[in-house]
């Protein structure tokens, strides 16, 4: 397996990283729910499978790798996944509270993760072809937030 391979740096929790221990080089990042060393999530059943929802919700309860990313400069990408300020906080002097949306689903999942006080551990590893080596990783680990269509259920 190419992710056993890699020489993973972390686990870093993404809400108390220090952005100077990240590197300025290229290379892939991942997001797990769990702080040991980044493994493939259970592969997804297909939405026409005939147990999809249940499979799904079985696969939510344990910790998963979450989202994986490919950055030229990983200390730069980085910035934008962490969620700097409650949403819920009275303004405060000099605090943007211009708050959007983002347009990256990935980014916009993590930063509900955030915000509901689940901590998210940070693994990257350098890379001079982020591109491929994002790509492969996808195929081999699965990640929950990297799909074109991520699915929620009521918790009723």
């Amino acid at each position: 397996m190419l992710c056993t391979t890699l020489k993973w740096v972390g686990p870093h929790e993404l809400s108390i990283l220090d952005d100077a221990k990240v590197p300025e080089r290229p290379g892939v990042y991942v997001f797990t729910e769990y702080h040991t060393l980044p493994y493939p999530n259970k592969t997804r059943p297909t939405p026409n499978h005939p147990n999809y929802v249940k499979m799904i919700e079985e696969s939510r309860v344990t910790p998963c790798l979450l989202y994986i990313g490919k950055a030229a400069n990983l200390r730069k990408r980085f910035k934008g996944y962490r969620l700097r300020w409650p949403l819920n906080a009275r303004k405060q002097k000099g605090q943007d509270t211009n708050y959007r949306a983002n347009r990256h689903k990935g980014r916009a999942l993590l930063h509900a993760h955030q915000f509901f006080d689940k901590p998210i551990y940070l693994w990257w590893t350098e890379s001079n072809s982020p591109k491929e080596l994002e790509s492969s990783l996808i195929k081999e680990m699965h990640p929950v937030l990297n799909t074109k269509e991520v699915i929620f259920f009521d918790q009723d």
